[in-house]
């Protein structure tokens, strides 16, 4: 019997240790009988940072954050950060790592936690707001931080924020002079990453309003003739151009103006990462997207002039980080984590995240 599905959407998937259940048949009556899989793949890992201070890698997934001690070798569990969805980790050049949630579980308006290494316990940062989503530190030691969330409404998802804020001397203020609402829309965008750039500028990646820069607290847009707003990642090349990520592949600027660069078919990047001779760019679809939802990297060894499809890189569920780890060495986070030490050649690295898990569905024609 041929099921009709329809309306299927994707969540974020937790790592529970839950093997997917499939179909393997039904009744006249539409009833369905389940058994379980096995050798699930792993969880999606979603973001990477590293410590150079105490020499370690953070890795988080939607619900859990994991610790290597020896260059991703081996992993091990730290405290749960107690919340719905952790969205993002930020190390600071003093060793501290934060954690970007939706919102806790003890205080729905907490968004962003401080892991406390001694007690191996995470301390919420009261007052923030929820759904933080960047984390930045700046010049000054103050945390910076974007906001977003994922709802998304058919035909055209809107992922909405409530802007910047700043933690100074305990207390959290919005920094949004100026800043822009999504077209047609009284929210503002998600923000997806921030970088300082060498100048000492801040640039912001915003999903749906493209990229911004922050100067005397006042923001404005950034570059001229983008040509897609829907900017994941960020960076500054080796040469001082900025290279962004967006949903229709990625673009460079060169002297204040975005230049498309045509090497990808529509595919969405999600990472940039580089070292001192390469540049690393990652693919792979949102969950509403209507696209493949294998990733591809390429890799430019001169300044983003040429472009090389990695062909040796194994097609998994799309990628969403790329960190460098230390001189040629990358990892990629995915479905499961990928090492590189050098560029081309890609190995899965064991991490006991668990299975991803499956949190809707739909129903079929039969009801």
């Amino acid at each position: 019997m041929q099921f009709l599905y329809n309306n299927i959407r994707y969540s974020h998937t937790f790592s529970l240790g839950i093997s997917l259940l499939f179909i393997l048949f039904c009744t006249a009556n539409a009833q369905i009988k389940f058994s379980l899989t096995e050798n699930f793949p792993q969880d999606n890992i979603l973001t990477i940072v590293v410590n150079t201070v105490y020499n370690e890698i953070y890795i988080c997934t939607s619900t859990r954050v994991f610790v290597s001690s020896d260059k991703g070798a081996s992993w091990n569990k730290i405290a749960n950060p107690g919340s719905i969805t952790v969205n993002t980790l930020y190390c600071t050049s003093t060793g501290k790592l934060y954690v970007g949630v939706g919102k806790t579980l003890t205080n729905p308006t907490v968004g962003i936690l401080e892991y406390d290494r001694i007690n191996n316990t995470w301390l919420p940062l009261q007052g923030s707001p929820p759904d933080i989503t960047a984390i930045l530190e700046e010049k000054d030691g103050n945390i910076f931080v974007g906001t977003g969330n994922y709802d998304n409404y058919l035909p055209l998802p809107i992922n909405k924020g409530t802007g910047f804020y700043r933690f100074s001397a305990g207390l959290w203020n919005p920094v949004n002079t100026n800043f822009g609402y999504l077209s047609g829309n009284s929210v503002f965008p998600a923000i997806r990453q921030m970088i300082y750039t060498e100048q000492g500028t801040l640039l912001a990646a915003t999903y749906g309003n493209g990229v911004w820069k922050m100067e005397n607290n006042s923001w404005e847009l950034y570059g001229k003739g983008i040509h897609n707003n829907f900017v994941n990642c960020i960076a500054q090349l080796k040469n001082g151009s900025i290279i962004i990520g967006t949903d229709d592949g990625f673009e460079i600027e060169n002297n204040g103006a975005w230049n498309k660069i045509n090497e990808l078919n529509g595919e969405t990047v999600r990472a940039i990462s580089q070292n001192d001779s390469i540049i690393l760019i990652g693919t792979g679809s949102y969950h509403w997207q209507t696209k493949p939802v294998q990733g591809t990297v390429l890799s430019s060894s001169d300044e983003g002039k040429t472009w090389i499809k990695n062909l040796s890189y194994p097609q998994t569920m799309g990628t969403h980080d790329i960190k460098k780890i230390g001189g040629d060495s990358f990892l990629l986070a995915s479905t499961g984590l990928w090492f590189t030490d050098n560029g081309v050649g890609w190995s899965e690295l064991k991490v006991n995240t668990g299975g991803n898990r499956t949190v809707q569905i739909t129903t079929n024609n039969k009801g």
